[in-house]
C-alpha cells in the first residue's frame, strides 16, 4: 500500500491498510469520527451519534 489513508480513500484501500497493519481499526474509526464531527452540523446526516460505541467496537476488532 502506498500513500496515506484519508477520508477520500476507497473502502478497498482502507481494507488493504488494515490488513497490512498500516492503520488500526481504532485509528480508522477515529478518522471517520473526525469527518462526521466536521461535516454533520451542515449535513445533518446522523440522527444519533455514538462515537464511544464505535470506538469500543473498533478496539474489540
Amino acid at each position: 500500500m502506498t500513500g496515506e489513508i484519508g477520508p477520500f480513500s476507497t473502502a478497498l484501500e482502507m481494507l488493504a491498510a488494515l490488513d497490512a497493519r498500516e492503520i488500526s481499526s481504532v485509528e480508522l474509526t477515529e478518522l471517520h469520527r473526525q469527518q462526521i464531527e466536521k461535516h454533520d452540523p451542515a449535513l445533518n446526516a446522523f440522527v444519533v451519534r455514538t462515537p464511544d460505541r464505535a470506538l469500543e467496537a473498533a478496539r474489540r476488532a
